[in-house]
């Protein structure tokens, strides 16, 4: 124990100098080092959390930008070219009007997808964001007033598109077999994230909006009687 207490009064002062180097390496360790990351971890999350701050205040510039009536408008009548559902009665109702409006008769009209549900023939054709449904249709009457409805039912508010042709005339009138497809996109499950880019309409893109808008539109009445709701009353002849 005497030598001990000689060798420690000897080498006291490494003693502590390793003490003091041990300690300090234990707290750099154990302290400074995750106070360090903590505080870079909060440096990296500041920055990221700065630039969503910027994005936004672009984007909120770029939206208070726009006209809420005219986006409203342009919502509607672009509902109007792709539905949120299949909308079966306005693409019906479209091909319709259009032959009665080119005096051309139908003599048959049936949807595509309530064939054989068994065949591909059942199955939406897709787009990179919407669907299809088809109507197969029987037309007949004179050649000019055939060839403008072919030009005016690619041309509606409801976005159509004529996807098959099969076509014989005969005695200055022509009787056509056609295959027309109406498009609908279902709204999305998800939302965009709050950061998502929003970019300002370019004058090209107001040129569409305002073609479009001045496009007839025919499947407004079928919308209509859609979007309605009827509510049964206990009395059928109160007023």
């Amino acid at each position: 124990m005497r030598k001990i207490r000689q060798y420690f009064h000897l080498y006291q002062i490494y003693v502590i100098t390793v003490a003091i180097v041990v300690f300090s390496f234990a707290v750099s360790i154990f302290v400074l080092i995750p106070f360090a990351q903590n505080t870079y971890q909060l440096y990296v999350e500041f920055q990221s959390l700065s630039k969503d701050i910027d994005f936004v205040k672009k984007k909120l510039a770029v939206l208070e930008s726009f006209d809420e009536d005219t986006l409203r408008s342009s919502l509607k009548g672009l509902s109007h070219a792709i539905p949120i559902d299949k909308s079966a009665a306005s693409l019906m109702t479209t091909i319709e009007r259009v032959a009665s409006e080119n005096n051309i008769m139908i003599t048959d009209l049936k949807l595509g997808a309530l064939g054989a549900l068994a065949t591909g023939s059942a199955t939406p054709k897709s787009t990179s964001s919407s669907l299809g449904i088809s109507a197969h249709i029987v037309v007949s009457g004179p050649y000019e007033k055939y060839l403008q409805f072919l030009k005016q039912v690619v041309r509606v508010k409801r976005l159509l598109q004529i996807d098959a042709l099969n076509s014989s005339y005969r005695n200055g009138e022509i009787t056509s077999e056609l295959t027309i497809s109406g498009f609908y996109a279902p709204l999305s499950k998800t939302t965009n994230s709050l950061t998502s880019e929003i970019t300002a309409l370019s004058q090209q893109d107001e040129e569409h909006l305002n073609e479009f808008s001045a496009l007839p539109d025919y499947a407004s009445f079928a919308q209509s009687l859609n979007s309605a709701s009827f509510e049964p009353r206990s009395d059928p002849f109160s007023p």
